[in-house]
């Protein structure tokens, strides 16, 4: 019983012995035998009372079947397998002669039998025995199991990351929310400290008006009681004789002469508010604070000035000379192409802003630009090189220095420019402070320290002979 094939002892097991068959419902009786439940079921079928078992003839009293679910599990495992098997069987065989596959074709790359291989179809053919094909290509798919291996490594390592940055996100827009709630908040705030600024005012100023108002009203009514008593008197003495008139007529007539001589016009109090809040936008009142909030100190630093750039003794303007007024040490820092200038701050966070007066001038270029940037040899200053700027020529020529340069339009031609950078947004925002209107802004990734830039432009005669100047931002109040 030893040398008996297992599957083959699993299906004995999971038959019926009554119709031999695989065990359909199976069902145990009180011997312990299994049956199918329509099988014992037909053989007690003219049974009243003993019941035998139809393999070791014990009777029971009683009929007696009690469903064996776990044998029924047993006998489909085994009616699987033994398809399995002969599936595997008809699978190791030729389709074409029905035989053992031993030989394993080169080049049609199909095992064969050895009828196949002194058929015409592979007689010119390479084969070998279908053990030793079978140990070449194992070695073959091993091979490429490795690094599909570590490709799958590789995957499962990205699809980790991946699945755990969900979470960093949420991290992520968490901090961001808090810090914009936080940022309005701060808002919020100085709006109303703003909106109660502006109250204030208007009370105190509605206040003087009222009072030079009642001011007025009583010299005017002084003189409205003075006026009326003298009418008053004159008419009564109209009403009086001769003699009684004349008395003190001198007197009277004087009086009249006074009261009617030409004086000023009543003086009237204008009750126009001095100051129109509503004249420009809401948002100034707001850019004021926060500007104030964003300002710091940005000087121009001599060590990047361009050799025929002037710099004044503070630092904070820059003009273009013809003649260089003195050599100076070629430098790393230092632009020896460009004729610009980089404040000696610059920025790796935050937001920033400063204001730059341009005044008449017919050429000149603002921006920020990377700490990389090329300074020595021939460049062009675009965001795709690290540089971001607006700039003027021809005295009415604005544009950002986009590729394509971007054309812009301003109504007003500004005499002092304010830029504004977001590091962490990536933006870069240019002002016209003369109207108070936005003129361009560049949006794009900081992954560097960035300088504010100050391009006077050339000199072009007298024309664009005035400096750039550093100033004090604007108090939009």
């Amino acid at each position: 019983m030893s040398g008996a094939d297992p599957l083959e002892t699993l299906q004995v097991e999971a038959s019926c012995s009554v119709c031999l068959e695989y065990l359909q419902d199976p069902v145990i009786i009180e011997c312990g035998h299994n049956f199918c439940r329509r099988c014992i079921t037909r053989w007690w079928a003219e049974l009243v009372r003993d019941f035998p078992c139809p393999v070791c003839r014990k009777t029971s009293r009683h009929r007696a079947l009690r469903p064996n679910r776990q044998l029924g599990n047993m006998v489909e495992a085994a009616r699987q397998l033994r398809g399995a098997k002969r599936k595997a069987r008809e699978e190791s065989r030729c389709q074409a002669h029905g035989q053992a596959l031993a030989r394993f074709c080169r080049d049609d790359q199909a095992p064969v039998c050895l009828l196949c291989e002194i058929s015409h179809a592979h007689r010119a053919h390479a084969l070998v025995p279908l053990d030793d094909a079978a140990l070449e290509y194992k070695e073959k798919l091993q091979r490429c199991l490795e690094p599909l291996e570590r490709k799958l490594e590789a995957v499962a390592g990205c699809r980790a990351r991946e699945e755990k940055k969900p979470s960093e996100l949420k991290r992520k827009v968490a901090l961001r929310r808090e810090r914009i709630t936080q940022e309005f908040e701060e808002l919020h705030q100085l709006l109303e400290e703003e909106e109660r600024l502006l109250l204030r005012r208007l009370e105190e100023e509605e206040r003087e008006i009222l009072q030079r108002l009642q001011a007025n009203l009583a010299r005017l009514g002084e003189q409205r009681r003075v006026l009326a008593a003298l009418v008053a008197e004159l008419e009564e003495k109209c009403l009086q004789s001769g003699p009684e008139m004349l008395k003190d007529i001198k007197d009277t007539l004087a009086r009249c002469e006074a009261a009617a001589a030409p004086v000023e016009e009543p003086v009237s109090v204008p009750i126009e508010l001095e100051k129109n809040f509503c004249s420009f936008p809401r948002q100034y009142f707001t850019l004021r604070k926060i500007t104030r909030r964003l300002i710091g100190e940005v000087t121009l630093d001599p060590d990047t000035a361009h050799p025929n750039l002037v710099l004044s003794e503070d630092r904070k303007s820059v003009r273009f000379v013809e003649v260089r007024p003195r050599d100076l040490p070629d430098t790393p820092r230092r632009f020896t192409i460009y004729p610009c200038v980089l404040a000696a701050q610059g920025f790796t966070s935050g937001r920033h802003y400063w204001e730059v007066e341009v005044g008449d001038k017919t050429h000149w270029a603002l921006g920020v630009c990377k700490d990389s940037v090329s300074r020595k040899g021939e460049l062009t200053p675009l965001p795709e090189t690290g540089y971001w700027r607006v700039r003027l020529w021809n005295g009415d020529k604005y544009a950002a220095t986009t590729t394509p340069f971007t054309p812009l339009t301003v109504r007003v031609k500004p005499k002092r420019v304010g830029v504004f950078v977001d590091y962490e947004a990536g933006k870069v925002a240019f002002y016209n402070v003369t109207d108070r209107s936005h003129i361009y802004t560049f949006t794009d990734t900081f992954t560097e320290k960035i300088w504010p830039l100050f391009y006077p432009g050339i000199r072009a005669g007298r024309k664009n002979a005035a400096p750039l100047v550093i100033r004090s931002p604007t108090d939009w109040e």
